[in-house]
């Protein structure tokens, strides 16, 4: 039983509570990162060390990443 087991990912509740504000910029293509860069970044996290407070912060953008690696890989 590992630390990931005590760690329940985000509910659908708590994905839509997220609001984003209607004059919030929107990214242009040259700044959405391609599928190889997300797996770029998903490597490095998952050989890097985290301290016992960063990990809730990194579990969540971890969870992020993978879910747009995920949608990127649906429309390959």
């Amino acid at each position: 039983m590992g630390l990931r087991d005590y760690i329940t990912p985000p509910t659908q509740k708590q994905e839509d509570k997220t609001i984003i504000p209607s004059n919030s910029p929107q990214l242009s293509s040259k700044d959405s990162l391609e599928k190889h860069e997300i797996a770029a970044i998903l490597n490095l996290i998952k050989t890097a060390t985290f301290q016992g407070e960063q990990i809730e912060m990194i579990y969540s953008l971890v969870a992020k990443l993978q879910n747009q690696y995920n949608k990127l890989e649906d429309n390959v």
